[in-house]
């Protein structure tokens, strides 16, 4: 039986490319194996940066295109969305794609709960059906 397979994409600052790294190794650690492309992944991330230009409209660009592969294949992945953007918009990403897509919303400060959560969005093989999306941020509060 083979590994279930991610891919983490990280669009943003040096501090994304740490924390892609630190999710690699958590998914690494829960079993997972690295995939070729995103065509074999089972699992994809999207680590993005709200500091960077157009952060935000990269990752609905790349979701678009995640959903055209979705519809080409026909093979449903657990997507989830982490870094400064998923911290900021928390629950609007799953309104701002009609619920469905986006199945894991994780804030900055979760990143170890990322194979937790990706294991309770992934498909349930007795029903085929997907679990509700989860989101665990925590949004910053000013004083």
């Amino acid at each position: 039986m083979s590994r279930p397979r991610y891919l983490i994409e990280t669009f943003g600052c040096q501090m994304n490319v740490h924390d892609s790294e630190r999710m690699e190794g958590l998914l690494e650690q829960a079993g997972y194996e690295r995939a070729a492309s995103d065509r074999d992944a089972d699992v994809v991330v999207i680590n993005t940066c709200s500091v960077r230009d157009h952060a935000e409209e990269k990752l609905y660009t790349r979701l678009g295109q995640l959903r055209v592969l979705e519809e080409e294949t026909g093979r449903s992945r657990v997507l989830a969305v982490a870094g400064c953007v998923a911290q900021q918009e928390g629950d609007a990403l799953f309104k701002n794609t009609n619920g469905r897509l986006i199945d894991v919303v994780l804030g900055t400060h979760r990143l170890k709960m990322l194979p937790a959560l990706v294991e309770r969005a992934r498909p349930d093989t007795a029903t085929a059906r997907w679990t509700s999306p989860v989101s665990t941020t925590s949004r910053f509060r000013s004083a």
